[in-house]
This record gives structure tokens, sequence and C-alpha cells, in this order.
């Protein structure tokens, strides 16, 4: 919410913030910082991101709290709605943020006043009407970090098993953030052992790319990853599209064949690499195509909610009712908590990706608490052991 006082006849209002744009680079630097798991460097990369959402013009408040105007039209903000700010960025500090206003404004259109520094556990009295113990804030969050300093800090805060993680990945060899790596080797001695070559999405988040390379990665299949933009995020490559005239993705090159349609991949990467694990094990071929129908099913009656306005009772029960089935199937081995027991397996590779963003996306549209609901306890050690 924004409130201002009239502006006087010798200042012009101020200018609106480019919000979209602003929440882009706000959230981008929240997932740079859980990229790289690290309390201290998320708060860092928050409270950097801040600096655009606060530049320009006044701040948007959240959840009741409000930016405001003085009478000369010059834009400030209340401690409340900072530190509610720090609280929802993830930022410890809300003179950190106070710091940032300050900086990050043009000359003369912020007042430079200091705000309390509060602790994270009293950011959320701050967050419903101020307050909050006075803690010590590190010096690098006293004032906002150039992008040089964050890279410094990084290198720092990595611990020495996550950073070898990181190099042997970038090695193609380490598991960790695989899609770090150009090529995965695993256990091969050279890239002349690598037979597959995946075409991905270049921001990472297509769920159907996301499939085939859950997949690869657990069968431990040596490939090369390329990574070509979505529509929405440019132009595709003229050699990819050479090979690919409709440009979709993923795309899956077996030693020059290429095959398109995810499912046809994870088909082909079974069919081609039976010295590998097995995927769909011998003998449960027609349970494993009964769990494809279920996903399939559940994916239908998710987007059917997810798209209706309102609550609709209708659509919501009948997804409910998919996922009590869902449940109900992760309890048939009692020997795991995957679908086919203690291994991860193909129904994995096709419910991880949509099951991860079913969740995200119900919790916010719809209020609807798939993890960690007492009514679906197999869902739950599902998540957590993929997780």
């Amino acid at each position: 919410q924004v409130s201002s006082s009239a502006p006087s006849s010798s200042q012009p209002a101020p200018q609106a913030p480019d919000t979209m744009a602003s929440v882009v680079v706000v959230a981008a630097a929240g997932a740079l910082g859980r990229a790289f798991a690290s309390e201290a460097m998320r708060e860092l990369l928050l409270v950097r991101g801040i600096a655009s959402l606060t530049s320009g013009g006044p701040a948007v408040g959240l959840r009741g709290h409000q930016a405001h105007a003085d009478s000369a039209g010059t834009p400030s903000a209340t401690p409340a709605f900072l530190s509610g700010f720090a609280l929802a960025a993830g930022a410890s500090s809300a003179a950190a943020v106070s710091a940032l206003l300050r900086r990050s404004r043009r000359p003369g259109r912020c007042r430079a006043e200091p705000l309390p520094i509060v602790s994270r556990a009293g950011l959320l009295d701050g967050f419903m009407g101020g307050g909050g113990s006075v803690v010590e804030v590190p010096s690098y969050l006293a004032a906002p970090p150039e992008w040089e300093e964050l890279a410094k800090r990084l290198d720092e805060l990595t611990p020495t098993e996550e950073q070898e993680g990181i190099e042997a990945t970038l090695a193609g060899r380490g598991r960790l953030r695989a899609d770090m790596s150009k090529t995965r080797l695993f256990e091969a001695t050279d890239e002349s052992k690598v037979r597959v070559h995946l075409y991905r999405d270049s921001a990472s988040w297509c769920p159907y790319c996301e499939k085939v390379q859950l997949a690869l990665e657990e069968k431990q299949v040596p490939y090369k990853i390329s990574k070509i933009n979505m529509n929405c995020y440019g132009d595709k490559p003229f050699d990819f599209l050479a090979k690919n005239p409709m440009g979709l993705l993923p795309v899956a090159e077996f030693d020059g064949r290429m095959v398109t349609d995810s499912n046809s991949i994870l088909d082909e990467i079974e069919a081609r690499f039976p010295d590998k694990k097995r995927l769909v094990p011998p003998g449960q071929e027609a349970e494993v195509a009964q769990l494809l129908r279920l996903e399939r099913e559940l994916f239908g009656a998710w987007f059917s909610w997810l798209r209706s306005p309102g609550s609709d009772a209708r659509n919501r029960t009948a997804f409910i009712e998919v996922l009590e089935e869902v449940e109900r199937r992760l309890g048939v081995h009692a020997d795991g908590p995957f679908f086919l027991g203690a291994e991860v397996s193909m129904p994995e590779c096709h419910f991880a990706s949509f099951l991860e963003r079913m969740a995200a996306s119900l919790a916010y549209f719809k209020g609807f608490q798939m993890r960690q609901n007492l009514k679906f306890p197999n869902l739950e050690a599902w998540f957590k052991a993929l997780e």
C-alpha cells in the first residue's frame, strides 16, 4: 500500500518504481542465494536486491505496512515497514535496508533517518507493528555490498566440502548442482564415452527437461548439456534449429539421432542403456505404467483447479481425490518411501517436477497445503526422501 500527502507546488510527485523489474531483481537474488544454500549469502543477495526494489520512487509496503511521502513529496519509509520488508526478504537487519534506501535513491529524494537494528526473532514484532531487540550487525551488512564484495564473501562463506563438490561437478563428476556442468562423466574416463547430448532450457525451470535430467543422473549415463533459450527468453541458435526445426525442448541426441518429447527420451534412455540402473525394474512394467497414468491424471486435476476462479469446490475435491490415490500408492511398498519401494525409479522422474510445482502453486494460489499435511504422510516422506 502506498499513502502520500499532497506534494507541494514546488516539488513534483515522486515517480512510481518499475515494480515488475524490481520483483525480478529480488527474486533472482533470492534464487541465487538459495542455490548456494548459504543463509549468510542469501541475506547479502536479498538485501542487495532490495536496493533495486526501493530505488526511484515511493516504496511499496507489505501486508498493511506503508511507505509514505512527506509534505514536500520526498519518499520515506516507516521503521515498521522496513522491518516487515526485511522479514519478508529474509534479511536480518532493518538497518541494512535503511542504509540501502539512503544509498539507492537519487540525492535529495529520501530522508536519511537511522532505524533501530532488530534481531531476526524481533522482526516479526516489527512486521506486526514495531519493536524488536537490538543486536550487533555484521560489518558486511552495515552498508550495501557491491557485487565484487559479494563474490569475495561467497568464497569465504562456502565450506570447503561444498566448494570441492562444485569443482567436481564442473569437472563432470560431482553430484552437487548437476545443471552447472556442461558434461557429466560419472565413472567414464573421458568424453569419448559420452553418447547422449541433452538440450534443455537455459533457465533450468522446465519440468519436462528436469525429468529427463533426473533419469540421466539416476542411471549415471554420461551426457553433455547444452542450454537453449525457451521462446520467452530469446532466439535459439541456428545450429540447434537445423537439427530440431520446431525448436521444442527438451531434445536429446543419441549417437547422432535426435529424439524429441520427454517421455520418448525417457524410453530411449532406458532402452539404450540396459547395463545401467533399471528405472523400470523387470516384472514391474505394468505397475509403472499404472503409476504414469496416475501422474497424468493428477496433472490434469491440478491444472483444472489451478486455472479455475475462486475456491472452486468441485475441482478442489477432484484434485484431492486423485492426490489421495497417490498417497495410497506411495504406501504399497513397505520397504521404502518411493513408488516402488526403496529405490528411485521411473515414476519419480515423472512425478518429482510436477509434485514440487503443485505443492508451491496450490499453497500460493489456493491456500492448499500439500507439504506437512497430516492427511498425506506418505507424500511428505516421499518429498523428504527425494530432498
